[in-house]
């Protein structure tokens, strides 16, 4: 009977490693898929070709534009003016252009509108912004992927800060964001088209037609 009592509890531990074992191979398996969207867009080289557009497919999911998504989230870009970060884009203040001036750095954030706050807090948030061209401008700071080109937060991204730098000259860069909760469809907000100073105005609806007609491409 003893001999049969030890033989069972080595057989029951047995069972425990084996279960353990498969557990946590089920567990590092799963796991890229619990980050969501946001670390997955910015983490593989197959995901960073992965295009943010409309009814681009996201995690098996079309991609819904910013003028369909029920929730008017915003791309806030803030400059510092003696010693402060001050907002320098937002509805009032002609959110979709911004200008810019090459070397600078801006930092980023999601706004976050109250109507969604009412439902749901901004840590169900996850959001990946993104430009368009590496060689006029790069991510330095937050969960940076692609080489630069793009960045992936939570909430509003204040619990890192997200800072943009213009290291190059082009006329015109395009500043995208797209956003969800859990794992819903991504969201796109309104772009962000950052100018160069001196860039002539006339030219400029130009310069972003062409932009957004390759992008429909």
């Amino acid at each position: 009977p003893k001999h049969t009592n030890n033989q069972e509890h080595k057989n029951t531990l047995r069972m425990r490693e084996v279960l353990i074992f498969f557990s946590l191979i089920c567990f590092f398996h799963l796991l890229p898929s619990c980050d969501g969207f946001a670390i997955w867009m910015i983490d593989r080289s197959s995901s960073c070709e992965r295009e943010m557009a409309e009814d681009e497919v996201i995690m098996n999911q079309k991609v819904t534009s910013a003028s369909n998504s029920i929730f008017k989230f915003e791309l806030g870009i803030y400059r510092k003016s003696q010693g402060k970060w001050a907002r320098v884009s937002s509805p009032e203040n002609n959110n979709s252009m911004v200008k810019y001036l090459p070397g600078e750095e801006v930092l980023l954030k999601l706004v976050i509108p109250n109507d969604f706050l009412q439902q749901k807090a901004p840590s169900d948030v996850q959001f990946v912004m993104e430009v368009d061209d590496i060689r006029s401008a790069k991510f330095i700071s937050g969960n940076v992927g692609c080489g630069g080109r793009r960045v992936a937060g939570y909430g509003t991204g204040e619990d890192k800060e997200i800072r943009l730098k213009f290291v190059g000259q082009a006329d015109v860069v395009r500043l995208r964001a797209g956003w969800a909760t859990g794992f819903e469809e991504v969201k796109l907000v309104e772009d962000i088209w950052l100018i160069k100073v001196g860039v002539n105005l006339d030219e400029l609806q130009h310069l972003i037609h062409q932009s957004a007609k390759s992008d429909e491409l």
